[in-house]
């Protein structure tokens, strides 16, 4: 079931990406403590603990014996919330450090273009067609790996 966080939750989750990071990394395969976490995100422990105590009060993360587990289902924030701009730098800033350490399972793309008017919405209706197909396919997939999808589609120059 959805958690319904308070708005001062929503501040401190939203503030960083590591908190929704923290969060899916349990849902992985071997991942289930303080240290695991703090070794898979290369994050300092101390972080990791200070962000898990907020994620366990809340229920985004729950202890199933000795295991830190996935609490609430969903954290989806709508596109009218005032915290989405923050998700969408928090996780755009992680894309920026992981150009440095880029490998081969990563795909960066940018593409300053022009088009007709009318294409741009075309474009547009394949990129939220896309993000449903990706929902199918990810929704019932089991949690192996841990990805980030970002994408940005936005008039540069605004009239």
């Amino acid at each position: 079931a959805d958690i319904k966080l308070s708005e001062e939750q929503r501040a401190v989750f939203y503030s960083d990406w590591t908190y929704s990071a923290i969060r899916q990394s349990v849902a992985l395969p071997n991942i289930s403590t303080a240290d695991e976490i703090a070794k898979y995100l290369d994050l300092p422990i101390e972080k990791v603990n200070a962000h898990l105590d907020f994620l366990l009060q809340t229920g985004l993360c729950k202890l199933m014996g000795k295991k830190i587990v996935v609490g609430s289902s969903s954290t989806h924030v709508d596109a009218s919330s005032p915290w989405v701009n923050v998700h969408h730098s928090n996780w755009r800033s992680r894309v920026i450090q992981s150009l440095t350490l880029s490998s081969e399972s990563d795909l960066h793309y940018t593409s300053p273009l022009t088009l007709s008017a009318s294409d741009c919405e075309v474009v547009r209706e394949k990129i939220v067609q896309l993000i449903e197909d990706v929902g199918k396919v990810v929704d019932p997939s089991p949690s192996e790996k841990m990805y980030c999808l970002c994408l940005d589609w936005f008039q540069v120059k605004r009239s």
